[in-house]
C-alpha cells in the first residue's frame, strides 16, 4: 500500500510473534518483550512487555493501541523524515496518521496476520 498520508491502528490483543513485522519505506519494525530494547532500534512493544527487571523478578505492563502507536510515532519523528499529522487523536484513540516531511509517497506493508489496520488517508 502507498500514499502521501498513512493511517495505522494496532489491534487487540496486541500479541505479536517474532516474525511479525511492519515495513515502512526502508524501515522494518518488530515487536519486543522488553521496553528497554525499544531504544536500541526499530522495535515496538509487544502485548505484555517487561518494564522493570531486578533480582530475577519482572514487572510487566499491558500494551494498548495508544502505547504502541506512540512509540512508533516517536521513532518515525526522530528520523526527521516523517511527521505525525494527528497528535491529539493519537493520544486519545491510538490511531497514528503520518506523512513524509518532504511530501513524498510512503510505502507500507506488513507480514500476514499482523495485528494492525493500515489504510491510506484520502484528503
Amino acid at each position: 500500500m502507498e500514499g502521501t498520508q498513512v493511517e495505522i491502528r494496532f489491534l487487540y490483543p496486541f500479541s505479536f510473534h517474532k516474525k511479525d513485522s511492519l515495513f515502512l519505506d526502508e524501515l522494518v519494525f518488530t515487536h519486543v518483550d522488553y521496553l528497554d530494547s525499544i531504544s536500541l532500534g526499530n522495535y515496538l512493544p509487544n502485548q505484555n512487555p517487561v518494564v522493570f527487571h531486578r533480582n530475577g523478578k519482572q514487572l510487566r505492563e499491558k500494551s494498548n493501541q495508544i502505547s504502541i502507536a506512540r512509540v512508533l510515532g516517536k521513532q518515525l519523528s526522530e528520523t526527521g523524515n516523517y511527521k505525525i499529522i494527528n497528535g491529539p487523536e493519537l493520544l486519545t484513540s491510538g490511531t497514528l496518521k503520518i506523512s513524509k516531511t518532504n511530501g513524498e509517497t510512503i510505502q507500507i506493508c506488513h507480514t500476514p496476520d499482523y495485528l494492525a489496520a493500515i489504510s491510506v488517508v484520502v484528503k
